[in-house]
Formats: structure tokens, C-alpha cells, sequence
């Protein structure tokens, strides 16, 4: 799972899950039937397990039947386990395997999220950001930002100094646009590198430093980040 921005393009992050099993779906679809009779004996884990299976948007190459995936999600949803009910807040939002509903989305997301779901505190930032199935809130959205930020999730870090450049949703203060930008960076995410490069060059939030500048620059340029590959490249 890509911890990137994706609400421009429609696409709310879901959680892969971490098992070494989950890695080899010829494993899963030879042993089915008795995750299956874990998952009837009421092992929460492995219905999740059942629900990325069958979720193409997780598992390329697994079961894709996304009328089992809804099913496992919320089975394991109900039983209060949080990565199930984001990844069915997801499969609602994004509408290619079920019927598209963004009120589906937001009352799943929502539930993971005050869980404490880190993933799902950043899609429903994200809904109430854009205004995707919800009226635009950018307080609300900055709330959701914050929570999922203050859990270390780099790409929740990096919306929230979006929101404090902009005076989004927050009173405008570069300094706390910085502070995340930093947070974010240090963790590698690249557009927060980029961001973070672009104060120091030009002394936003921060005293200008050509050295820091070029320092976060080039750390988002080795990761392949465009822009800051043809800033490098033009003061060359």
C-alpha cells in the first residue's frame, strides 16, 4: 500500500495485510477451505485475511470476488477489528467491485478512524478535504489530519503542513507547516522532502539556508520525485 496522496485520482489508501501468507496468494487458494473453517470458528484475523484475499484493490491475483470481500469485511468489522472496516470504507468509495457509496465509505472510514485507525483517519481527512461524498469541512478535515499525524503516519504529516501553508481548515502558520513537513520528511516521504526544501530555499517558516535547501532537494530527487529532479537539474 502506497502511503502517497491519492484523493486526487479517487483512490483511498487500503491496508495490505502483513502476513507472509498474505504474500503467496497460490498458499491462501490451496489452503481455503480450512482458513475458511478458522474464519467460521470466529478468528478475526483471518476473516480480514479472507477479505483481502478475495479484494482485488489488495490482493492482484487473489480470489477478486468482491461479494466474499464485503462479506469477511464485515464479519471481522462487526468484531470490531479496524483494518477490515477501512478496507470496506474503501472498497464502498472507490466503486469498481461494489455499488459506490460514499456514505458507506464515510460511516466505515469513520468507524476505523476512531478506532484509531491511522489509515482510515487520513481517508476520512481526505473525503472531508475534497468534498468527496461529504460537504467539504476543511476543520474537520485538519481534525482527522492531526490524529493520524500525531500516530507518525507520514502522508496524514504532510497534509496537515498543506493545511497550515494554506490556512486551510487551521489559522496560516508556517512555522507548524514546517515542524510537519519535517516529520513527514524525515520518514522519506518525498513530497514533504520537496516541500521542506522549497521554505529553506526561500526562508518561509524558516531562516533561507541555500545547504538545507539543496540537502532535502536532492534526498527527493534520488526518490524519483519529478519536480524536484528538474529544480536540481536547472541549477545545475
Amino acid at each position: 500500500m502506497s502511503d502517497k496522496k491519492s484523493n486526487a485520482n479517487g483512490v483511498y489508501p487500503q491496508e495490505a495485510v502483513k502476513s507472509d501468507i498474505v504474500k503467496n496468494e497460490e498458499f491462501i487458494g490451496e489452503h481455503l477451505e480450512t482458513l475458511r473453517e478458522f474464519a467460521e470458528r470466529g478468528d478475526v484475523s483471518v476473516m480480514y485475511l479472507l477479505g483481502c484475499y478475495y479484494d482485488g484493490g489488495v490482493c492482484e491475483g487473489g480470489g477478486n470476488d468482491p461479494d466474499e470481500a464485503v462479506k469477511w469485511y464485515k464479519k471481522a468489522s462487526r468484531l470490531g477489528f479496524a483494518s477490515a472496516m477501512n478496507n470496506l470504507g474503501a472498497m464502498y468509495l472507490r466503486g469498481h467491485d461494489v455499488r459506490k457509496s460514499a456514505a458507506k465509505a464515510s460511516k466505515w472510514f469513520r468507524k476505523a478512524a476512531e478506532l484509531g485507525n491511522v489509515v482510515a483517519q487520513k481517508n476520512l481527512a481526505e473525503m472531508y478535504r475534497c468534498g468527496d461524498g461529504v460537504r467539504v469541512d476543511s476543520a474537520e478535515a485538519a481534525k482527522w489530519y492531526r490524529k493520524a499525524a500525531e500516530q507518525g503516519y507520514a502522508g496524514a504529516q504532510y497534509d496537515l503542513g498543506e493545511l497550515y501553508a494554506s490556512g486551510n481548515g487551521v489559522a496560516k502558520d508556517l512555522h507548524a507547516a514546517e515542524m510537519w513537513y519535517r516529520k513527514a520528511a524525515e520518514q522519506g516521504y518525498a513530497d514533504a522532502q520537496y516541500k521542506l526544501a522549497y521554505m529553506y530555499d526561500f526562508g518561509l517558516g524558516v531562516r533561507a539556508s541555500v545547504a538545507e535547501a539543496t540537502k532535502w532537494l536532492r534526498r527527493a530527487a534520488e526518490q524519483g520525485h519529478a519536480e524536484a529532479r528538474r529544480t536540481l537539474a536547472s541549477s545545475m
